[in-house]
């Protein structure tokens, strides 16, 4: 069976629903207005359903893939792989990151800080992208637990000691405290995704070194540990 079609009533219906929705936002309305063939896909979408119309309506951010050639290029043959998108998820909390940096930096540069409130809003930050990193790599691991990890990054030296700068890396400990008999196995997998989340190279470079020979047994020791074993240390 074709497409259903719908009267004029509706297609009109859901086009002023969509302008609405973007009355404010000059930027789409220019895309939609500068690109013809974008704004017939747009038709298109909204007369395909309901619920495809209300979904644009809802994210009219989804505008932006209507100039992205990607969207065109999708087909019977293009692989099965999302493995890339992952890694577009890690860029935007580096890009996020290092937009943060820069809005301290004018600030400090103009005067606005003290060195001890500039450290205070570096280590802040940090702290904030490590628990998003914690969230991300949690829910990526395959069959996690469905409650939230018992775990915890403890900082050292400047982090512990809320006096981070613009180029500290960063000195923690991974602890868990989980009787879960397979517990060295899921922190493992979980510091292992946080660690690649944190250091690793993308487009959109990195977040931060990190030290992690403060653990117990320096260099040579797990990656994270128990915190009775922690205790012991």
């Amino acid at each position: 069976a074709g497409p259903r079609v719908i009267s004029q009533a509706e297609e009109l219906s859901r086009y002023l629903k969509l302008l609405e929705a973007i009355a404010g936002r000059s930027t789409y309305a220019a895309l939609l207005y500068q690109y013809p063939s974008a704004c017939a896909r747009v038709g298109r979408v909204l007369a395909a359903s309901r619920w495809s119309a209300d979904y644009v309506v809802r994210h009219p951010i989804v505008l932006d893939e209507l100039v992205d050639a990607r969207s065109t290029e999708m087909d019977d043959f293009t692989p099965v792989d999302w493995s890339k998108w992952r890694e577009r998820q890690i860029n935007y909390l580096r890009d996020a990151h290092h937009g943060a940096v820069f809005r301290l930096l004018v600030a400090d540069l103009d005067g606005r800080f003290a060195v001890e409130r500039l450290a205070d809003q570096l280590s802040a930050l940090a702290d904030a992208v490590i628990a998003e990193v914690l969230d991300l790599a949690w829910a990526s691991l395959p069959n996690h637990p469905d409650e939230p990890p018992k775990f915890a990054v403890i900082g050292y030296g400047k982090l512990g000691g809320k006096e981070l700068g613009y180029q500290s890396d960063l000195d923690i400990v991974f602890l868990y405290d989980d009787p879960n008999p397979d517990a060295d196995v899921i922190y493992s997998r979980l510091v292992r995704r946080m660690m690649s989340m944190l250091t690793v190279q993308t487009s959109s470079g990195k977040l931060f070194d990190v030290d992690l020979r403060l653990r117990p047994n320096g260099e040579n020791g797990l990656a994270v540990c128990s915190f009775e074993m922690f205790s012991r240390f």
